[in-house]
């Protein structure tokens, strides 16, 4: 009995999810996309903006990447967003990694592709996109979350980046701080300039109806040098779409040495 409870609950969640995925199912999706198995080489010219003009492309710079799907995110009526990572296997620190979605359609289990955007976002860094994602949906459709994270100057900190996968089209929002501590080792060259300090960031629904979602830092400070006394401090803020790009607002302040 306990066995066909279990297998009735299954076929109701493949019945509510509209389509069932295996694990093949990323592999195929992949090479509908692509053309070819993962991993998969790719050429790019990264463009690279201008120092004083961050809006404006002054040169590009020649990359490597290896892409290989990272997951399927459900859109309704047997379409899927597939997310594929673009990896440069000997990129330096500085440089990121990439992302690339395309979106699918299963239909009497072989997978259409409808379009691809390879690059949607250049993120990360050492040449890899990031270290763990995430779906959310808060009533506005799916929401991929890219977090990467980069450790220099004493500290370690995270960058979260959105993707709004939309019903059109993926569009690449931008994104905000996450987690953060400073400094990874005591004694610091900076103590005497940078207080200490550890927070995380956690993501929940928007507080405000219409916004994309919140944001939520929590952690302390101390006073430089030390990791005591402890002062506790949180600021949340909700994150909307202004144009083409993320906002929090109210505009939040956190502790930032290092950067």
């Amino acid at each position: 009995m306990k066995h066909k409870l279990l297998g009735a609950l299954a076929a109701l969640s493949c019945s509510v999810a509209t389509a069932c995925l295996a694990a093949s199912d990323l592999d195929a999706a992949f090479i509908a996309a692509i053309g070819h198995p993962p991993p998969s080489a790719r050429d790019v010219q990264q463009p690279l903006s201008s120092v004083e003009n961050p809006n404006q492309v002054s040169e590009h710079a020649a990359r490597t990447f290896s892409l290989r799907p990272e997951r399927l995110v459900p859109l309704g009526d047997r379409r899927f967003a597939l997310i594929i990572q673009e990896v440069d296997e000997g990129g330096a620190h500085a440089f990121p990694g990439a992302l690339a979605v395309a979106y699918l359609t299963k239909e009497a289990g072989a997978w259409r592709l409808e379009k691809l955007w390879p690059e949607i976002a250049y993120v990360g860094n050492s040449g890899k996109p990031n270290y763990k994602s995430e779906v959310k949906d808060f009533g506005r459709g799916p929401l991929y979350v890219s977090t990467s994270k980069y450790c220099q100057m004493g500290g370690c900190e995270d960058d979260v980046d959105i993707i709004v996968l939309d019903s059109a089209m993926p569009r690449y929002i931008g994104g905000f701080a996450g987690d953060s501590v400073f400094p990874t080792v005591f004694p610091h060259p900076l103590d005497g300039n940078c207080e200490t300090y550890d927070y995380k960031v956690s993501i929940a629904p928007p507080a405000t109806p219409g916004d994309l979602l919140s944001v939520t830092y929590r952690g302390w400070t101390a006073p430089a040098g030390h990791r005591s006394p402890k002062k506790p401090f949180r600021v949340q803020a909700d994150a909307t779409i202004v144009g083409d790009n993320l906002e929090l607002r109210p505009e939040v302040t956190i502790p930032d040495c290092g950067k």
